[in-house]
């Protein structure tokens, strides 16, 4: 499917989903990217339950950046869907939406294209968010930060 991140990793590693290691290498190599291109950006990754495993903000990165990233990323590393089918949903049901972010304590729900949400093993592991950059410098950031661990785009 479109906006899926796959890899065949361990049996153990879906069932524990991403591991602060495997975030604290995700993040550097996503600034790294962003610093070749002369981007300043943010970049956040969640586990499956929408928790903080690591957040980056690049120097001269707005400073609303990292919470746009985690919103992004929020509801992909949840529900497993894309943010693009995130913000089809919105545009589809605005009422609904406009009362999510109270069903869990205040969420940091941005339905917003940008954040795939990555599988290992068929398994939903989270998701990672960028902000600070064009629509391509997201994508490539997270492209990098991604392959950093061997992670490949599924096929469609």
């Amino acid at each position: 499917r479109r906006g899926r991140w796959v890899t065949a990793s361990p049996p153990h590693q879906a069932r524990h989903g991403l591991s602060y290691d495997q975030a604290a290498r995700r993040v550097p190599a996503a600034v790294e990217y962003a610093q070749a291109h002369n981007y300043r950006m943010s970049f956040v990754v969640l586990d499956a339950g929408g928790h903080l495993l690591m957040a980056g903000r690049m120097v001269g990165a707005r400073f609303l950046t990292p919470a746009i990233a985690r919103g992004m990323a929020y509801a992909p590393a949840v529900t497993g869907r894309s943010g693009g089918a995130m913000t089809e949903s919105y545009l589809a049901h605005p009422a609904l939406w406009g009362n999510a972010a109270a069903l869990d304590y205040g969420a940091p729900l941005l339905p917003a294209r940008g954040a795939p949400p990555v599988f290992v093993n068929g398994v939903l592991v989270g998701a990672m968010g960028a902000s600070g950059g064009t629509a391509g410098a997201r994508r490539g950031g997270r492209r990098a930060a991604i392959q950093a661990l061997g992670f490949q785009r599924a096929p469609s």
